[in-house]
């Protein structure tokens, strides 16, 4: 029996002289490199299978970033014909933005009613550590009229203090 991070056997022997996809057209070693890498790479996942041929095949765009979007695409289309496998997609991430842990309570500040201007001088200060960044997470949660949802590039998280 097989395990769940063993590949499945190849498909049946396909013969396949050529694709063209997206303005390239690759030959027989090449659909057979594709075939094999995917078999060798089944544990990586699709993403990692397709920037590995991206960087054997030598494809990229002009600004000589890897066209592994367009090579995924390939690999899925070739999938779908039957020609190769690919591992199944990891059950990671999902759409939309994610919602942070904000399970655990912590202490609501206290309210101010006051401007700005007489709370001089104010200080704005990098949060660290986990304990200061989840309560955070909550207090943008809580208090910001679009929540708080987990960044998709780096961010700093900064508070105010006066």
């Amino acid at each position: 029996m097989r395990s769940a991070g063993q590949p499945e056997p190849d498909p049946p022997p396909q013969t396949i002289e050529s694709v063209t996809f997206c303005g390239r057209r690759f030959g027989g070693d090449e659909l057979v490199l594709m075939r094999q890498v995917a078999r060798e790479g089944w544990g990586l996942g699709v993403t990692e299978i397709a920037r590995t041929l991206c960087e054997l095949l030598d494809w990229k765009r002009p600004n000589g970033q890897l066209k592994n979007h367009e090579c995924r695409q390939l690999l899925e289309q070739l999938a779908g014909e039957g020609f190769l496998r690919l591992p199944p997609l990891r059950p990671w991430g999902g759409r939309g933005p994610r919602q942070p842990n904000v399970s655990e309570a912590v202490s609501d500040p206290l309210p101010l009613e006051c401007t700005a201007s007489e709370c001089e001088p104010l200080q704005l200060v990098l949060v660290e550590g986990e304990a200061e960044s989840r309560r955070w997470r909550q207090t943008l949660q809580r208090y910001h009229y679009l929540g708080c949802t987990v960044p998709f590039r780096a961010n700093l998280q900064q508070s105010c203090l006066s």
